[in-house]
């Protein structure tokens, strides 16, 4: 099949790009099951995923810590309101960027084009 294929080209790639898809809140499900489809072995896709998560996890409790403690000196009338109206921005802008990222043409451009993947067969279209 293409997906096949494809992942025995670029094998090298494909512990990236399931860090990268780890390290979004979207179930691990979703990719786990056609890989396990596949016959791609289980330890080579969570061990990626999981760090994934474990970087997901540790950016939300900085950015939880951080805003609670912004909300608790804006609270108590603290000097230093603009620094934290600056890292609430930031948080914003950056769930912004997050929610817009095209996953189509973020998967073609890291896998690229090189090989030519076709399949001939009608069952795999």
């Amino acid at each position: 099949s293409f997906l096949r294929e494809l992942i025995a080209q670029r094998h090298k790639r494909v512990a990236i790009f399931l860090f990268i898809l780890g390290s979004t809140p979207i179930p691990d499900d979703v990719f786990l099951i056609p890989l396990g489809l596949l016959k791609y072995p289980f330890w080579r896709a969570i061990w990626p995923m999981a760090l994934g998560k474990v970087v997901l996890t540790f950016i939300f409790a900085i950015t939880g810590s951080a805003a609670g403690t912004g909300i608790q000196d804006i609270a108590a009338g603290s000097e230093s309101m603009w620094a934290q109206v600056a890292s609430l921005v930031a948080v914003i802008v950056i769930l912004y960027f997050l929610t817009r990222i095209n996953w189509n043409t973020f998967v073609h451009r890291f896998f690229g084009s090189k090989g030519n993947i076709t399949s001939s067969k009608k069952e795999d279209l």
